[in-house]
């Protein structure tokens, strides 16, 4: 009787229990068109079934796709699908179906598995990335050997997620990569401050290549943080990195003692010595021969072409090279990731980041006299101000029209729709020509949510916007 249920999961539960009945029902509900049905069939299919997945494994709904990937489980073909076919998975568009890939490669047991989840560490969506560590982290020695091509990858949160599984392997191998690692990114910060501090040129390439030696410092510390973090308590070696970003004086300072007795007590040295609140002029007198020194411009450039940080060796192209193609999108994307940087909202982020949401945004003109947003309509954009100046307005063409506030470069506007979903609370209007990036509001959440800390530049802002209005009202 259950299987004439309303509920197709009813349905699908009495059908696994049912042998050949049930599964005349199953693939009946497989190749139903209502995607709940599909969905049902999916979580319910008995292991000697699970081939019958493979019927909707390129479904157009990514919530069918990842259940196929699900039902798969660890069983290797003819149960399940073949590893090349799950590994495909991880390129998929919905991070739902690539999470659902780690999961079941981590879960495989075949020669391969551990390399595709590698592969999953380059992703863009933590989830996934989590998902492959948990995966590889199972594997023990197998998955640390996995993950060493990883920690040359150009993508931080890759290097990153492969020292958190060195760092959780007992095998004799990994301490001895993490301390091979920890110097390796402790003189990498050495090389990324000597080297900012002897750029002042102001075009593009030089000022971008300033920025890209001050993000190679900060992901070099941040490397070496995580390095450290796995050869010594973790929890210990975040209280003391928090410690050295945020707490000023005498904690400062305990912090600093406490780093020089952690891990590798040499690199530590160095570390303490760059951390330390002194002229850079008296640093590079202590620092003898540990490193030869960044003394130019050009020394900048030179040892940027051979640096590990991505962003570095791209600002370095040569424009003369070849058609100069190359070298002139890059110059572009420069250009683009210079301009975002200028935006409070994104000061703080790296490179990496950056670009990321580069990616999410499109760019849009308007001449001066443009109404960009009018108050009392919906919206679901914020809009980052790149050039020109913007006038914020109430009532604009009312009786009580009053303008509120004029924003220029690096301001951003639209938040608060963006945020409550209520209507535009203002009028924007282009002051002059006005260039600007329009981030879409579904990607601002999920950004909100990947770096909680870009809210609190927004507080910032609405907090100022509040204040000046109650100052306007008390002297009104």
């Amino acid at each position: 009787r259950a299987l004439s249920d309303a509920d197709p999961g009813v349905r699908a539960a009495a059908a696994r229990l049912l042998g050949a009945q049930g599964e005349a029902a199953l693939r009946a509900m497989l190749d139903d068109d209502d995607v709940e049905v599909v969905l049902a069939a999916l979580a319910s299919l008995p292991q000697g079934l699970a081939e019958l997945a493979q019927r909707r494994a390129a479904d157009s709904d990514p919530r069918v796709r990842a259940a196929v990937v699900r039902s798969a489980g660890p069983n290797p073909p003819p149960e399940g699908l073949a590893l090349d076919a799950l590994s495909g998975y991880l390129d998929d568009p919905d991070v739902r179906v690539r999470r659902a890939a780690a999961e079941a490669l981590g879960a495989r047991e075949e020669p391969g598995a551990a390399e595709a989840l590698v592969r999953a560490l380059e992703d863009g969506a933590h989830v996934v990335r989590l998902a492959a560590v948990r995966g590889l982290r199972r594997r023990g020695a197998e998955g640390a050997r996995a993950v060493l091509p990883a920690l040359r990858s150009n993508a931080e949160t890759a290097v990153m997620a492969a020292l958190s599984v060195l760092g959780s392997s007992d095998a004799p191998g990994p301490p001895e990569v993490l301390r091979q690692e920890y110097a390796l990114r402790v003189r990498e910060a050495w090389d990324a401050l000597l080297a900012s501090r002897v750029l002042f040129g102001s075009d593009t390439r030089d000022a971008f290549l300033r920025m890209a030696w001050n993000d190679a410092f900060t992901r070099a510390l941040r490397l070496a943080y995580r390095a450290l973090a796995g050869l010594e308590d973790a929890a210990v070696v975040r209280s003391v990195e928090r410690a050295l970003r945020f707490t000023p004086g005498r904690v400062w300072g305990d912090a600093l003692e406490v780093l020089s007795n952690l891990g590798d007590r040499e690199t530590s040295r160095w570390l303490v010595l760059l951390l330390e609140p002194i002229p850079v002029e008296e640093k590079l007198v202590a620092l003898g021969d540990y490193i030869e020194p960044v003394r130019s411009a050009e020394d900048a450039r030179l040892r940027g072409s051979q640096a590990s940080a991505p962003w570095v060796r791209l600002a370095v192209l040569d424009l003369e090279d070849g058609d100069g193609t190359d070298a002139l999108a890059a110059e572009a994307m420069m250009e683009r990731l210079l301009s975002l940087r200028r935006v409070s909202l994104f000061s703080n982020l790296s490179l990496e980041r950056l670009q990321a949401i580069e990616r999410i945004t499109h760019q849009a003109e308007y001449v001066k006299g443009e109404v960009i947003v009018r108050e009392g309509t919906p919206g679901e954009e914020l809009y980052l101000l790149i050039e020109g100046d913007v006038d914020v307005l109430h009532d604009l063409g009312g009786a009580g029209e009053t303008r509120v506030n004029r924003l220029g470069p690096g301001s951003y506007f639209g938040e608060i729709a963006v945020l409550d979903g209520s209507p535009r609370s203002a009028t924007i209007v282009a002051a002059s020509d006005v260039r600007v990036l329009v981030l879409d509001g579904n990607r601002l959440r999920e950004l909100i949510h990947e770096v909680p800390e870009i809210a609190f530049d927004i507080f910032r802002v609405l907090t100022e916007r509040i204040r000046s209005a109650e100052q306007r009202a008390s002297s009104g």
